[in-house]
């Protein structure tokens, strides 16, 4: 980067600090500042050549630069042993002893004096015509020396562990209803794991403190309440505490409620297919079925049914007795019981058919007999007369 015409007002790059020792593989910053005392300059770019073989640049920085746009971004080539850039600001410029260009930071590779100078450069006044005002350089000397320092040590960065995996052997599906309210978890404990955390509540997202409870890797809860539950457990290792683990459980042991069984044509029924009505309520699983008993018959299972009524067929005259489980989701039930009498079979329209032809039948014999009788009569008639 050639250097343009230098007026007579006085500018200068130089680098700082100008001369200190360093142990082998030690890092340090050197920076590189401006003074523009006599003229204010709104750009300045360089060439900072440094030997490859001694030293290695670790990073360039424009924080805190007096400069605020670029030209050309610092950059740097460790192979060819360069640094470059370059920038400029807005009006009125920069007038001043000290201002900060860039920052290098140089690792010590080698043994021996590194020369950091500045190979070309240039800082342009706010004349209006971009005067190089630069008339003075200066670089630096840097001894490197001794053996390499140790390289620092970094301790190993641990992360926090993952959501455990959480199972429970009395409630296997999530979204089924259980009759146990004593859900047993179980999860895998790893030995790096220090201390753990859960609670089992209503909430699907709740995160459990972090007091620690017992390292353990099951827990049963007694007694726990009808209705849906979330248990929440955490792992604690040396990188802190981790990520929650969230396990739906649902639970209802309470039977339905008490139903009440009517017969829709009265408990004293003519007819031998009654209907009888039910509706069974359960406030936590719901009903999910029904068992209908008629006296030792097999029961007939349904779903669905209630309060339009089921219809029982082909019952005899005489005493019945009606049973029904209503079962809740989760497998609980309760019963329900009604007796009913069948007076006698009221006739169906077959039965009609039956019977007149049965009357028919009687009726054509009677006038048959009738006949018979009438011929009879008058033959005893007719031989009265005769004698």
């Amino acid at each position: 980067m050639p250097f343009f015409a230098v007026s007579q007002s006085e500018a200068s790059l130089y680098l700082t600090p100008q001369s200190k020792s360093y142990n082998l593989g030690q890092t340090f910053k050197t920076t590189l500042f401006v003074s523009a005392n006599e003229q204010s300059t709104n750009a300045v770019e360089a060439i900072v050549e440094f030997p490859a073989n001694l030293l290695e640049v670790i990073s360039v920085s424009k924080a805190s630069s007096i400069l605020e746009f670029w030209p050309e971004e610092p950059n740097f080539s460790n192979k060819n042993g360069i640094i470059s850039f370059a920038g400029g600001l807005p009006t009125p410029g920069f007038n001043g002893n000290v201002g900060q260009l860039i920052t290098i930071t140089f690792r010590a590779k080698n043994n021996g004096t590194a020369n950091v100078h500045i190979l070309s450069g240039a800082v342009l006044a706010n004349d209006g015509f971009g005067t190089n005002i630069l008339s003075r350089i200066s670089g630096a000397i840097y001894t490197i020396r001794g053996i390499p320092a140790a390289p620092p040590i970094i301790p190993e960065k641990i992360e926090a562990p993952g959501a455990p995996v959480v199972f429970s052997p009395t409630h296997i599906e999530s979204e089924m209803w259980y009759s146990n309210n004593e859900p047993k978890f179980e999860w895998i404990l790893p030995k790096t794991i220090t201390a753990i955390s859960y609670i089992l509540d209503k909430n699907s997202e709740t995160n459990p403190d972090n007091t620690p409870e017992d390292l353990t890797s099951e827990i049963i809860f007694d007694k726990t309440a009808d209705g849906t539950h979330y248990f929440h457990i955490k792992f604690k290792n040396k990188g802190g505490w981790g990520l929650t683990a969230h396990r739906k459980i649902q639970i209802d042991v309470t039977p339905p409620e008490e139903f009440e069984i009517k017969i829709k044509e009265g408990i004293c029924a003519i007819e031998k297919d009654p209907t009888i009505i039910f509706q069974a309520h359960d406030a936590v699983s719901g009903i999910d079925y029904y068992q209908i008993f008629v006296d030792e018959q097999e029961p007939i299972e349904l779903t669905g049914v209630g309060k339009e009524g089921f219809k029982l067929t082909s019952l005899k005259i005489g005493f019945h007795q009606i049973k029904i489980l209503a079962f809740d989701v989760a497998g609980n039930y309760i019963s329900s019981f009604r007796d009913m009498e069948i007076l006698f079979i009221s006739p169906v329209l077959s039965d009609y058919k039956l019977i007149i032809i049965a009357l028919l039948i009687i009726i054509f014999l009677l006038f048959i007999l009738l006949i018979i009788y009438w011929i009879k009569y008058c033959n005893q008639k007719r031989h009265k007369k005769k004698k």
